[in-house]
């Protein structure tokens, strides 16, 4: 913990009593967050340990992120006292807008810094590609192509508290027959045509004759007539750079020039065309310039999932959970089939930074993160047991090199809440939390655990913390 109350004073004079001609150059950095630290900089607060450990952390977060697929609900808590920052890696497919919500739960509002990186090149380097507007918690992207994007979200310095963040995908076009869903595709683009003759440069939607038939973008009708193929058709030149095809109509709603938004009915569904023999359908093709057709499946696919719901306990968040099995593995996802971190003993501890779905997202007292499934986790409101520990040093860190908080001189038990390794973590009466470690200890209590790790061995359990 740090003292707060000289950063605090430094940073409001900066960012509230300081005209925006003293903290930005002539040329402004391309995000929120730059521009922010930016002012640190101006400040001279980047010189502080404080200062560059913000720094640090949101470059670290970019070099280790947690990767997630979408959608997905994350609710998690970030410690005003030591400056952190969350980043998480995910596929993004052409056609899908990502939707960002982000909402903050504090006694004193904070500001975060959203931003989106795209990984390109190899090795991949991350590229700033979009931010949330200053002062909003919302952020919208569409890509381009396919890729590998990174969202990495850091609160202000000196600032944090509850957060819940929900990232999801929806279609970046309007589906387009009105009343229907992405359910109702059946025939998907690249499929053979003609005994292999040519491929399928669509999809299709099968519907009622004459279920309206809409815009899918914004866009100019180019042409409205009939072909061999198609029947009676109708392209539209979108505001996006893509013209859009339309086939098998029943009906054709408007003609050559007229300008559509979407959502626009411009025509029936019908089978015209060399669709005569099968059922009633819209044939739905999207065409870019300089590289022919393009999948419009991710386009107009309307997303069913929503992002699992929570189910931990979210009191724990900011505390510490301990394993409750005899072993646990701490993964790098939250998922029964992410990498193995690291294989956790029973009573093990970890710090609680955020949940998804039922697993936990911990740190483990070494600094190592990961996700522990929830349900080999308990509360560590309850001691596991007591021991004497008078004489022997009450540690910062589990680590014997670690920072000595007091000498212990109670010669009564302290509460044992868990281990790491060697540690125990324990409570003194005055209620301050530490690590003793056996071979700090005085030699009864030295002695004692070689009692029970003898005893243990003979009932062929494991040391009980």
């Amino acid at each position: 913990m740090r003292s707060r109350s000289i950063f605090v004073l430094a940073i409001c004079l900066l960012l509230y009593g300081c005209a925006p001609s003293d903290l930005l150059e002539a040329v402004r950095p391309s995000s929120p967050y730059e521009r922010y630290a930016r002012s640190l900089r101006n400040a001279g607060l980047d010189e502080t340990a404080l200062g560059r450990d913000w720094i640090s952390a949101g470059r670290g977060a970019l070099a280790n992120t947690t990767p997630v697929d979408l959608p997905l609900r994350e609710t998690g808590y970030l410690s005003p006292d030591d400056p952190e920052a969350r980043a998480w890696q995910f596929s993004l497919a052409e056609g899908r807008r990502l939707v960002i919500n982000l909402e903050t739960i504090a006694a004193d509002p904070f500001r975060v810094y959203l931003d989106l990186f795209e990984l390109r090149g190899k090795p991949p380097e991350a590229t700033l590609v979009a931010s949330a507007e200053e002062g909003t918690v919302q952020l919208e992207f569409e890509p381009e192509r396919d890729g590998t994007f990174v969202l990495r979200l850091q609160p202000e310095l000196l600032r944090g508290g509850r957060f819940t963040i929900t990232k999801e995908t929806r279609a970046a076009l309007t589906f387009p027959i009105e009343g229907r869903e992405g359910q109702n595709i059946a025939s998907s683009f690249g499929d053979s045509r003609d005994a292999g003759g040519r491929e399928h440069q669509g999809i299709d939607i099968f519907a009622p004759r004459g279920a309206r038939v809409v815009a899918a973008a914004d866009g100019l009708v180019s042409s409205a007539g009939t072909n061999n193929l198609g029947g009676k058709v109708i392209w539209v030149r979108t505001s996006r750079g893509q013209s859009h095809y339309y086939a098998h109509l029943d009906a054709q709603l408007v003609g050559a020039g007229t300008r559509v938004r979407a959502g626009d009915p411009i025509g029936t569904v019908g089978n015209t065309g060399n669709a005569r023999t099968t059922a009633p359908h819209l044939h739905f093709g999207i065409y870019r310039g300089g590289s022919g057709p393009i999948d419009p499946y991710p386009f107009v696919f309307t997303e069913t999932a929503r992002p699992a719901s929570v189910t931990v306990d979210t009191e724990a968040l900011g505390s510490w959970r301990r394993v409750s099995t005899r072993n646990a593995r701490l993964r790098a996802a939250p998922a029964p089939t992410a990498s193995i971190v690291r294989d956790l003993p029973q009573h093990t501890v970890a710090f609680v930074e955020g949940a998804v779905r039922d697993w936990y997202r911990v740190r483990l007292p070494d600094g190592t993160a990961g996700f522990l499934s929830g349900q080999l986790t308990e509360s560590t409101v309850e001691p596991l047991r007591t021991v004497r520990a008078g004489g022997a040093q009450l540690l910062e860190r589990p680590n014997a090199s670690a920072v000595s908080i007091e000498t212990l001189s109670t010669k009564r038990g302290l509460p044992v809440f868990g281990r790491f390794g060697d540690f125990f973590l324990v409570r003194t009466p005055g209620g301050v939390e530490g690590w003793i470690h056996l071979s700090l200890s005085p030699p009864d209590m030295a002695m004692r655990r070689d009692r029970e790790h003898t005893a243990n061995k003979r009932r062929s359990a494991p040391f009980p913390i």
